[in-house]
């Protein structure tokens, strides 16, 4: 019996085989090199949106300044008071703010801002695995002279927000200015 030329139906089965598992190989590794460019697309946009919202909180916390209406207070996880550089109000018009930071079970840490105590939004911190505010030592206080207030009214020499994610513990830095603001006598406004 002669032999003809070609391929068995095993050795065609078998070359498919072969074929199909290298096309699945190299579909695996395009859509693990595309999953990965466009994780670290999306950590950079991330990292550009944290570092904005981390301008805005140092800009409007750097904005405070003594008030009796709203005292500056700072908490672990929330902070407020009387600002003169509020996001959403125009420039040198004061506003009460408020940054709360929180989450819901072991969901994202959020960062929450709010004006005259109405929340203008909301930030989720992805990746952070931890968040606090925290105040440095309390500066020379600020006096309303002749006003009908009897206690100093105090802003905190620097304020920290605190991130800790894998890259351990990150702390941003606002200096209120309102400690150097000008002591104004405002008797001539007070009604005694």
């Amino acid at each position: 019996m002669t032999r003809q030329s070609g391929f068995t139906l095993v050795e065609t089965l078998l070359v498919v085989v072969i074929a199909g598992m290298a096309v699945v190989a190299i579909a695996g590794a395009i859509d693990v090199a595309r999953r990965g460019a466009e994780s670290a697309r999306r950590a950079e946009a991330m990292g550009v949106y944290t570092g904005l919202v981390v301008e805005w909180w140092r800009e409007s916390v750097e904005g405070l300044t003594a008030d009796d209406i709203a005292p500056t207070t700072v908490g672990k996880y929330e902070l407020s008071g009387f600002s003169l550089a509020p996001l959403g109000a125009p420039g040198g018009s004061g506003r009460a703010i408020r940054w709360r930071l929180g989450r819901e079970g072991s969901g994202p840490w959020r960062l929450e801002y709010a004006e005259s105590g109405t929340p203008s939004w909301t930030f989720e911190l992805d990746g952070v695995d931890e968040a606090w505010f925290a105040a440095g030592p309390l500066g020379d206080p600020l006096r309303k002279p002749r006003s009908r207030i009897d206690r100093p009214l105090q802003v905190p020499s620097r304020i920290l927000l605190v991130l800790v994610d894998e890259r351990g513990e990150r702390s941003f830095i606002a200096v209120p200015r309102g400690r150097e603001a000008p002591i104004i006598d405002w008797a001539e406004n007070v009604d005694d």
